[in-house]
This record gives structure tokens, sequence and C-alpha cells, in this order.
């Protein structure tokens, strides 16, 4: 491990990814014995700081959990006592004294006030699982933090691993955020969501094409939200990358998706990375995570056509006089652009105000390399009023399309067990014809898509990349030809208007 000194404070470790001009590289093995060296003295800091201990204590747990376990009997107690009221009711209205306006009243609300606490009971008994979960974690981390120093160095190097590896876990499911809810109901179909779920599910970069207002940052905001966890080889990889960069500030573990937002008129050095002594770029710091890059038209081109080598190679080589250096990359693009330089071409509430020359200078900022590299086009229209102004009670939480997207993953972790692949968005076309076998009618229906739609080589088999994933998603084992047909949908449309 070789102290960075000037290049901010983090740490410089070297890697296949990291490759210094006179430096050997370390193996991997040793290369994470140093950086858990790092991590090491970030729980020992943990270990010795009381307030820390402190919140890791039960007794607030404690004392919730006895409230709700005193209330749960008071609702079990008035449950039942509805029966005893019910006959109470039924033998008033036999014997005479109400009539069967009253006795249907005192029904209504005898099972009114059933099925609100039967609900409140359910509640409780949700509320006391997630305490005691809670508990456990808060008990275990307590343990294991306790005599930290002195309970880890006598343990073999073998065992250091797996109690360093629980820690990593139990604090990222402490440090857990709130759900954000997803909005993809919020235009009344699910053809937003579903795309977000597809690009999510299989690290395929995305462009949405939409009015101002349309929602498509909220959309961008909410992808981190449908990641999957990063898991431990992945903190690992994303806490270095943060370390060299000396951006880690008091979280020396990085344990949620990084979600990068540069501005247009960042530089080139800003985006990519470099400088005398090259330091990671946006899109680095974005690696395993998202770079949303708004207004993608407004970049300079210099620095979208940059984004060509990262975007298919997953990796970012920065050369100067006396070093190389090799940085991965290896992001899921979502960028958002207007339709036009007013924002209004193809609206029908309001009128483009720009000339056809505008129009074709403007789409031609984004070269067609660029946009061959990105799997997934989708245009966003502005939100009607009555969707606005209405009750969205059918958005789906950001946590339950999480759970489809972390079992595609986990299909594609067992597909590319033993290779360095992740996702289908990191297949070459070589590992497209291994893993990804198609049927005589996917490939007849592909043949024809690409002499209608004009398609590359590039996007033949980011198509069966696409397809891939939405099989996963459905749980298939093989791509069907409904699988090629969605996939197809996502590619970009001809504009025959200009």
């Amino acid at each position: 491990m070789i102290k960075s000194g000037g290049w901010g404070g983090g740490y410089w470790n070297c890697s296949r990814y990291w490759k210094t001009g006179k430096t050997q590289c370390k193996p991997d093995s040793i290369l994470r014995v140093t950086l858990e060296n790092h991590v090491i003295d970030y729980i020992s800091s943990l270990a010795s700081n009381p307030e820390i201990l402190a919140k890791l204590k039960v007794a607030e747990n404690n004392k919730q959990q006895a409230q709700l376990e005193k209330e749960y009997v008071s609702v079990s107690d008035l449950l039942n006592e509805l029966p005893a009221r019910y006959k109470k009711a039924r033998q008033a209205y036999e014997a005479g004294i109400d009539n069967i306006d009253e006795y249907a009243q005192v029904k209504d609300e005898i099972r009114s006030e059933e099925d609100y606490l039967r609900k409140r009971q359910g509640e409780i008994k949700k509320m006391l699982a997630e305490i005691k979960k809670d508990k456990k974690i808060k008990k275990s981390l307590f343990d294991l933090l306790s005599n930290f120093s002195e309970k880890f160095k006598k343990k073999p190097l073998r065992i250091q691993k797996i109690l360093l590896r629980e820690i990593v876990e139990k604090i990222v499911v402490r440090n857990k955020k709130v759900e954000i809810i997803f909005k993809g109901n919020l235009f009344n179909t699910s053809e937003y969501e579903r795309t977000m779920e597809i690009a999510a599910a299989g690290g395929h970069n995305l462009l949405m094409k939409g009015p101002p207002g349309a929602g498509k940052t909220l959309l961008a905001r909410t992808m981190v939200s449908i990641l999957p966890q990063l898991t431990f080889d992945e903190i690992l990889e994303t806490t270095k990358i943060y370390s060299i960069a000396g951006t880690l500030g008091d979280n020396a573990i990085v344990t949620t998706r990084p979600f990068r937002s540069p501005h247009h008129s960042t530089s080139l050095i800003g985006l990519i990375g470099g400088g005398s002594k090259p330091q990671p770029g946006e899109v680095t710091l974005a690696h395993r995570g998202v770079l949303f890059l708004d207004e993608f038209p407004e970049f300079p081109r210099q620095l979208v056509e940059s984004l060509r080598q990262p975007l298919e190679d997953h990796t970012i080589t920065i050369s100067r006089a006396q070093k190389k250096v090799s940085y991965p990359a290896n992001v899921t693009l979502v960028a958002a652009q207007n339709p036009c330089p007013c924002g209004f071409y193809g609206e029908r509430t309001r009128q483009c105000r720009c000339s056809p020359s505008q129009l074709i200078r403007y789409q031609r900022r984004l070269s067609g390399p660029i946009l061959d590299r990105i799997d997934l086009h989708i245009s966003v229209p502005a939100i009607p009023v009555e969707k606005l102004a209405g009750n969205n009670t059918t958005a789906e939480s950001s946590q339950l399309v999480r759970a489809r997207v972390e079992g595609a993953r986990k299909r594609q972790t067992e597909r590319f067990a033993g290779t360095r692949l992740t996702t289908n968005a990191d297949m070459t076309s070589r590992d497209v014809e291994h893993y990804s076998v198609l049927s005589e009618t996917c490939r007849t229906l592909l043949r024809q898509a690409v002499a209608t739609m004009q398609l590359s080589g590039r996007s033949y088999y980011r198509i069966i990349k696409v397809a891939q994933t939405i099989a996963d998603l459905a749980g298939k084992t093989a791509i069907e030809p409904q699988h090629i047909a969605e996939a197809l949908q996502y590619r970009p449309k001809l504009d025959l208007n200009l």
C-alpha cells in the first residue's frame, strides 16, 4: 500500500485497475489485506467511541417493545370482547328491544371496529418483529466491537476476514436509509418504471428524452433506490476509489451505491480524471453506481465523445509523460435531454419555437456512436394536470422493485460464476454468443429488425443483452421472442419529420 501523500490524503492501492509506471502491482489477495487494514482502523475507531457503543445498547428498544406488547394485549382483549357484544346485540333484536335498522347499525360498527383492531394487531406484530431484528443486530455489533482490537488480533487471518465481512455487512444494515417511493405509476403507466427496472437489473445505459418538468430527474434519482446493495467485494472496491480521490471524509467505508451528477459545465479532467498527478474523475467515482448526465446535449462534444471507451471497456486509461494509470469505470449511465432547444418539440399542449435547422443542430450534438452505446431509449411526455392532482396510491415502493432486480442479478451471478462478468451489460459479443442462446424464431426476428431499423453490429448484441435481462426478470432460462420484441422497443426511433 503506497500512501498517496499530496494526492488527496487517501491510499494508493496497486491492482490490475490501478497501475503505476515503476511500482509493481501486488496480487489481489495482498491488496485486499492492505485495504482491510484501512477498514480495520475505521472499525477500531468505532469500537473506541463510547457514543457509538451507547447507541448500540438496546434499552430504548426494550422500552418500545414493552409499550407495543402492552398495546398488543389491549387490542387482543378488545377483539375477544367483540363476540359477546355481537351476541348481546342479537339477543336485543330477537327480544324486540332493537329494530332491524338498529341491529344492522350495531353490526356494522362491530365489524368496522374488528377490521381496525385486526389491522392494528398486524401492524404491532410487524413493528415488534423489526424491533427484535434491530436488537439482534445491535447486540451482535456491540459484542463484535467490544474489545475489538484485542479479540481481532488474536484470531487467525482466515477468521479475521470472516469477522471483518460480518461487521461491514452489519454496518451496512444499520446505515440503511429510508426507502424512496418509486414514482413509476405517477405517469399512469408502468412503461417508465419497467425501463428503470431493466436498466437496474442488467446494468444497462439509459437515455430519457422529454420536455422540461416531465420527471426525468426524478426517475434518475430513484435509480439508486432500486439497485441491489453493494456486496462485500464491491464495498472494498468502491472504498478504494474514494480513498484514492481523498473524498471519504468521516465515512471510511462506502456502503451505498454512488450516484454522481456532474454539471454540463464540468471540465474533461473533472469528468474523466487526470491532471499532472492523475486523479479519478466523476466516471470513476460513479463506479458500481449511477452516472447521471442531465441536459446531455449541453455537455461539450469533447466530453461526450470521451465517454466512448469507458462505456465500452468499463475502464479509463490516463497516460502522462511519467506514468500511466488505469481506473475502473463500470457505471450505469443515465442521461436526460430535451427534444429540442426550447424543450417542447412534439408536445400537444405547447408549441415548439425552434426552426428546423435548430432542431437538426441540436439532435446532431449527440453522435451516432454514443447513442449506439446506450441500450435503452425512452420518451417521457409531460405529466397531465389530472395526474398531478390525483392520488397516486398504486405506486410501488422501491423495496418491491429492488426485490425483483436482486432476483435477476442473482441469476446473472449464477450464470457468470467464475468469470469477470457481473451483469448482462458487461458481456462482450463473444460472451453473448456463449451465454445467450437464441432460438431460430428469435434470430429471424432479429434479422428482420436489423434490416428494417438499420441497426449496427453493436446494436445487435446490445438488443440481445437487454433481452437476456428481460428474460432474467421474468425468471426464464432462455430468451423468448417476446423478450426480443420488448428489447427492440427501447432502440432509438428514427425521426422522419427532419
